[in-house]
């Protein structure tokens, strides 16, 4: 819904809309893939599930303060 506020026209909700889940999609693919990667060359198995946690976290805490009338 913020994505879509944030449309100039709305000749452009499928586009933005589109690139907006693209972006989503790769970064929830590759990024705890390279977490993972450098975990397990700095010997931290569990560093992984710690960064994912904190984010999650810090996400869930920023999310808080978005306006309500969107």
């Amino acid at each position: 819904m913020f994505i879509m506020g944030a449309v100039p026209n709305r000749k452009s909700f499928g586009t933005v809309n589109g690139l907006g889940q693209t972006v989503g999609s790769s970064a929830r693919m590759v990024v705890p893939l390279v977490i993972y990667a450098f975990s397990l060359k700095g010997g931290w198995k569990c560093l992984t599930y710690l960064l994912l946690i904190c984010i999650t976290i810090a996400g869930s805490m920023v999310s808080t303060l978005l306006p309500a009338d969107l």
